[in-house]
């Protein structure tokens, strides 16, 4: 409202993208990443956060990026051919880049540091998810 954009901005809640129609050429997202590991020495004020906010293992993994996984499968199909994925990750960049190492990052500068939030491209995502294809010895048709 403060920049006059609610007439160009629709907010959607969704379970990742259950309930997200159309293709765009920006998607936010600050989705649950923290790894087993923090969840179990959050401080008390984080703990009065619901779980499913914050745990990244909800499929049994325990570096914080289940969630990621299946979101960065999903996105290319809801970009444009342009568009970009804009990701926080809090304080597990580590954690992010050994579960897609060969994925093409860009991070950004934010008033937090340059390693919790990074950018993404559909490009990018398409080619991290071909490589994954090949890699699993698997071949088309």
């Amino acid at each position: 409202d403060r920049h006059q954009l609610g007439e160009r901005i629709t907010l959607i809640e969704s379970d990742g993208f259950a309930s997200v129609p159309g293709r765009f050429d920006l998607i936010l997202c600050n989705p649950p990443y923290v790894n087993a590991t923090s969840m179990a020495t959050l401080p008390a004020e984080f703990q009065a956060e619901p779980t499913i906010a914050l745990d990244g293992n909800r499929r049994g993994g325990s570096d914080g990026m289940d969630f990621i996984r299946g979101l960065l499968r999903e996105v290319p199909q809801h970009l444009h051919d342009t568009g970009v994925l804009v990701l926080e990750i809090g304080h597990e960049r580590e954690r992010f880049e050994a579960a897609f190492p060969k994925l093409e990052s860009l991070w950004l500068e934010t008033s937090a540091g340059i390693d919790q939030v990074l950018l993404l491209t559909r490009e990018a995502l398409i080619d991290h998810l071909s490589r994954q294809y090949l890699d699993a010895g698997s071949s088309p048709g």
